[in-house]
């Protein structure tokens, strides 16, 4: 697998520019395994043919036009980032102890101390906060400059039918694209399972064909159905997220992180089964209503559609018609 680092002469340099605090060691060999697992997760992220761009920008070996070179060349650098921050987040742990001939243990000499656990857990925490916002970055600057690799690949193309087609529309406060990726099977199924009984499939399938269609601009009928139709997907997507994906998985906010009232300084309560289900209640309780919202909205568009021919149906000559 070609990588975004120089393991033979510049990775030590190249991966201290994101994770600035890597000991200035010549030999991060050892660091390979994991940098080609995070290179993995960025290409399930973007799809196999936007990082094969990225690495033929990084060994100088395309030819692209100068200004989307330059374009491409800030997409290396927050793909780089990315990648350095997740392989840190896997190794950094396992580094913590040594192994020796007595089995683990763990290493300090007269100038250093081990850290407390609440250290480690906000030095860990603020690294993958800033991994997120990094792949916020990277998709954000991929659908803004829409190279040609991404809108064709089949991660871009997959959210295209979909009425949630932004991490906002599911996430409005993280905007987390990590999360979204995560919960896409979640957005699918819903839509799928929602959408056509509750406004009809050939309704339906005419939203399809618009919104895979960048030409064709949605009625201001079909606008009011995707608005209040999003706000009913993303309950359920959320309400899938809190059955079935780890708590690390959800954004930040929606409940409260598990961390010892041990560990010290800043210790929070854990998000009790109590608050999760007080969570999962809400998404559920507020599904339940966006339902009944999009069912009610589409009868009153449906009874408005009829009245302009019930009106043509009424003979206007009969003698007691009134205007």
């Amino acid at each position: 697998m070609e990588l975004l680092f120089d393991f033979e002469d510049n990775a030590v340099n190249e991966m201290r520019q994101h994770v600035p605090g890597l000991a200035a060691v010549e030999d991060f060999e050892f660091l390979r395994s994991f940098v080609e697992t995070a290179t993995d997760e960025l290409i399930d992220l973007v799809g196999q043919e936007v990082y094969e761009v990225l690495v033929k920008r990084y060994l100088d070996d395309d030819d692209l036009d100068p200004a989307l070179a330059k374009k491409v060349d800030q997409l290396v650098r927050y793909a780089q980032s990315i990648i350095a921050k997740s392989a840190y987040l896997q190794f950094a742990p396992i580094l913590d102890l040594k192994n020796d001939g007595n089995g683990r243990r763990m290493h300090v000499d007269e100038h250093s101390k081990a850290p407390w656990e609440w250290m480690i857990t906000a030095a860990d925490e603020a690294v993958f906060s800033q991994w997120q916002k990094g792949v916020n970055r990277l998709m954000n600057e991929l659908d803004r400059i829409k190279l040609e690799a991404w809108i064709n690949s089949d991660a871009y193309q997959a959210r295209q039918s979909l009425l949630c087609a932004k991490p906002v529309d599911v996430d409005p406060v993280s905007k987390s694209y990590w999360f979204y990726s995560k919960t896409l099977h979640f957005n699918q199924d819903a839509q799928e399972d929602v959408l056509p009984a509750a406004i009809g499939m050939d309704a339906y399938q005419a939203l399809l064909l618009k919104l895979k269609a960048s030409d064709q601009q949605l009625s201001a009928e079909q606008k009011q159905v995707v608005s209040r139709a999003k706000k009913l997907i993303r309950h359920l997507v959320m309400v899938r997220a809190f059955q079935e994906l780890p708590l690390d998985f959800l954004p930040q906010g929606l409940v409260q992180r598990f961390r010892s009232d041990r560990d010290g300084k800043k210790a929070s309560t854990p998000a009790t089964e109590q608050l999760l289900d007080r969570a999962l209640s809400y998404h559920r309780s507020q599904a339940e209503l966006e339902a009944t919202r999009l069912r009610e909205l589409v009868r009153l568009q449906q009874l408005q559609n009829q009245a302009p021919e019930q009106a043509k149906s009424i003979d206007t000559n009969e003698k007691f018609y009134r205007v």
